[in-house]
């Protein structure tokens, strides 16, 4: 690897080398070992190169980027979670290998489930046809016309036989592979109306966008969470400094709130990595402002103000706050999640 990267970063590879040389064996020594750079260029061996893996992250990636689309035809945020996704692929092995990485898209898409299948029945898939209209013109000239207009009276099962003979007759005209392009889809029905489709290289995909109210308690959680990292890296904030943070429910007309904090208690902690807890005082001495968007809804402005500290000399100085000068930070912060607002205040505990 530094031998790799040494022509692009020559001075950084180089120092790792002089760390890591007289830990290398001498069996894998060259002539001149004083530098990187008078190490050969590593060669290729593509007696190490993995057609099977290969394979199946492009599927994967496949996979992701359809997944990917159908989010955002629908404008679901990644970090909004989704109940399932559906893969359906006429190859068993081509499942197989999606199969193999699930782990990675499902954490990739925010997904609980990956479902595979190559029953197409029974998510009700449909097929559907499009003119080739340059092609249709070139061959049938005058025809074309009422060959396009019976095309959309094709059924399903007309198309799949097309699709496997690579030929059809409408209207009395012989059409091959090359005059008809064909899509797949699923039934419109309002039993379906949540569910989006992407379909490439012979894979199908489809998503399930419903906000179930799991999910949606979840989604709200992790903007929460989202919000309270950029106060404090507002503030000026690392990971390691030891902060009391806390939130004051402004306004919660169904009750969201409490048991949001209540039922994801394990990702706050893993998030946060601290806890939270509830404040129905009034907050003063915010030091940061911004307007958060949280779902489509404008959220009230956190604001900078000047706090009156005490120093450690005991006197009193109006000044901005410093959690180094171990004086007491406030960060407060309004997030509105639907109909519900949440104001956010970190606290150091120097």
């Amino acid at each position: 690897m530094v031998r790799g990267l040494a022509p692009f970063i020559p001075f950084i590879t180089d120092n790792i080398y002089q760390r890591i040389s007289k830990h290398i064996p001498k069996s894998l020594h060259y002539e001149d070992m004083r530098s990187v750079h008078f190490l050969p260029y590593p060669e290729v061996r593509e007696e190490l190169f993995d057609e099977v893996v290969e394979r199946r992250v492009k599927r994967m990636q496949v996979v992701i980027e359809q997944g990917r689309l159908c989010r955002e035809r629908r404008t679901v945020s990644l970090k909004t979670p989704l109940k399932s996704l559906v893969v359906i692929h006429s190859d068993p092995q081509y499942l197989e290998d999606v199969k193999s990485l699930e782990s990675y898209i499902v954490e990739e898409l925010n997904i609980r489930d990956l479902i595979l299948s190559s029953d197409e029945e029974k998510y009700h898939v449909q097929y559907s046809a499009l003119a080739d209209v340059k092609s249709l013109g070139i061959k049938f000239k005058k025809d074309a016309a009422k060959i396009k207009k019976a095309i959309p009276n094709l059924s399903s099962t007309d198309i799949k036989s097309f699709m496997s003979s690579g030929e059809i007759t409408i209207e009395g005209c012989h059409l091959s592979s090359e005059d008809l392009r064909v899509q797949r889809g699923i039934q419109q029905t309002p039993e379906t109306k949540h569910l989006e489709v992407a379909v490439d290289d012979n894979c199908l995909v489809i998503l399930d966008s419903f906000a179930y109210p799991e999910l949606a308690q979840e989604g709200m959680a992790r903007e929460f969470v989202n919000r309270v990292q950029r106060l404090r890296k507002s503030a000026g904030l690392v990971p390691t400094d030891d902060v009391r943070m806390v939130y004051k429910v402004v306004k919660d007309d169904n009750n969201e709130v409490d048991s949001m904090f209540k039922d994801q208690k394990s990702l706050f902690d893993k998030a946060i990595q601290g806890e939270i807890q509830r404040e129905d005082a009034a907050t003063e001495g915010a030091l940061a402002e911004e307007d958060a968007n949280v779902r489509d809804v404008s959220a009230a402005p956190c604001r900078e103000y000047e706090h009156s500290l005490a120093c450690q000399s005991g006197g009193d100085l109006p000044q901005r706050t410093f959690l180094r000068q171990q004086q007491e930070l406030r960060l407060c912060g309004y997030i509105l999640f639907l109909s519900t607002t949440i104001m956010i205040r970190i606290a150091s505990i120097a």
